[in-house]
């Protein structure tokens, strides 16, 4: 009995050393995706620097994107977003309800003074909450979408996974703290590059301030007030801020500069002392971020239209045993603004080992992954250079293989020879049915002759006299 304990005691601790094996083997770590380590003090906990400018969005910096994180009232982006996508129109109304005002109370929640019975625009509340990060316009646009809070809520978390989210959980569609709402950088990074294909949430959430009852609302990105010098930044434009005590200081903002548009994520981001000041350390960061990649990166031209990347031989090709392949078009990334040129490869990715004529340029061949010091910067197309045409003998023998693998022609044939050998059969039928008749014929006329030999045999017979008695 104890040496059978001891065995499943032993087997256990091995199946676990086993498994925290594969986990220290897999496990990625978190600025694997990232291009480029920021040489600033970033005071974020956890944050993203994304480039707008390039389709693909490559991450250029990160620190902790996947840190679970209280979102705040960035949660608002997914407010918009499942507000803009099930609106019947913006003119609607809805009424401002007791309960949307009452679970505001003593939160200290952020609050346009919508009054219980007021009839206001969806267009209005969809401004008020981007732009002011209005609570009570939340939660009576919530109510009016889908009836109730709860199943807005379940609204915002079905749209947060279909645009890839894996680790996000919203309970409420405020932002205000709760232990079980929480996202990631990661997270946000995808719910914004989402929300910035729609049109009405880019020019909303850009607009710098909302007039409600009188009031008007600036835009809580202290980034975009021109007369906030201690936050002002001339490039930034929206997005959506968000602070709370646990969830620190939080924005989401984009910079455009000339040819250049970054996205950053900052969040749970200290107030900082500096220069004399006590500062919102996220607006402080998002700048950092984007002064850092304005002053240190640039666009550069790593591959050139129609530059041979490799060369691919070929098969049955007319003057030319190879076909070189590489872009069709101009390849440029973000690099350093002063970068080691032979730091830069080019690796091709699922090159065929042998191409057969004929070859059209600007066929797709395969993709290549360009790295800097090692790291994947971008992964493009790479196409065939030139035509190559084949033989005229192969030309020609291939347009009678196509010819008879022509549908219409196969069925012409298949139906020719189903005829002739249907033909055969029959003549083969009527062959054999002639020779058996020839053969009871040959019968016939052999029993007429016999029967006439033997009919004369007895005639004979009766005519012949009897033979003289002796």
């Amino acid at each position: 009995m104890k040496r059978a304990l001891s065995l499943a005691t032993a087997v256990i601790l091995l199946i676990s050393i086993i498994c925290s094996c594969q986990i220290f083997v897999f496990a990625e770590p978190d600025d694997s995706k990232a291009l480029y380590t920021v040489t600033e003090e970033v005071y974020a906990d956890a944050y993203m620097l994304v480039d707008l400018a390039d389709a693909e969005n490559p991450i250029i910096a990160q620190k902790n994107p996947s840190a679970k994180k209280f979102p705040a009232s960035l949660t608002k982006i997914a407010v918009a977003m499942v507000i803009i996508n099930n609106a019947n129109s913006l003119e609607d109304e809805a009424t401002v309800s007791q309960k949307a005002i009452d679970l505001l109370k003593d939160t200290g929640a952020q609050a346009a003074g919508l009054k219980v019975g007021d009839s206001v625009t969806v267009d209005k509340l969809l401004q008020l909450i981007l732009v002011y990060s209005a609570c009570d316009a939340s939660n009576v646009a919530a109510e009016y979408i889908a009836g109730s809070i709860d199943s807005f809520v379940g609204m915002m978390n079905d749209w947060a996974k279909s645009v890839g989210c894996t680790g996000t959980n919203f309970v409420n569609c405020t932002g205000l703290h709760d232990d079980n709402h929480y996202s990631t950088a990661n997270d946000l990074m995808l719910m914004t590059l989402a929300a910035l294909k729609n049109p009405v949430f880019c020019d909303y959430s850009a607009n710098k301030s909302v007039t409600y009852g009188g009031n008007t609302f600036l835009h809580t990105n202290l980034m975009l007030n021109s007369k906030s010098s201690a936050y002002y930044y001339e490039y930034a434009s929206g997005i959506k801020t968000g602070t709370t005590k646990e969830a620190g200081n939080c924005v989401i903002t984009k910079a455009d500069k000339g040819d250049y548009s970054y996205l950053a994520i900052v969040l749970d981001s200290p107030a900082k002392k500096i220069n004399g000041s006590t500062l919102k350390g996220s607006f402080v960061d998002a700048k950092t971020l984007f002064e850092w990649a304005f002053n240190n990166l640039e666009k550069s031209a790593v591959l050139r239209q129609d530059g041979v990347v490799a060369e691919i031989p070929v098969k049955k090709g007319k003057g030319a045993d190879a076909v070189g392949i590489g872009p069709s078009e101009d390849i440029y990334a973000l690099l350093p603004s002063s970068y080691d040129t032979e730091a830069v490869k080019t690796e091709p990715v699922g090159a065929p080992e042998l191409m057969v004529a004929p070859i059209t340029k600007g066929d797709r061949v395969c993709t290549a992954n360009i790295s800097y010091n090692g790291k994947i910067i971008k992964t493009v197309d790479l196409v065939a250079l030139q035509s190559i045409e084949k033989p005229l003998i192969l030309k020609i023998l291939d347009a009678i293989g196509a010819f008879f693998r022509n549908k219409i022609v196969k069925a012409i044939i298949i139906t020719a020879v189903l005829l002739f050998v249907l033909w055969f059969i029959i003549r083969v039928i009527r062959v054999r049915q002639a020779k058996k008749r020839a053969a009871e014929r040959r019968r016939r006329l052999q029993q007429q002759r016999r029967r006439r030999q033997q009919a004369a045999r007895q005639a004979n017979a009766v005519r012949r006299p009897p033979p003289d008695d002796m």
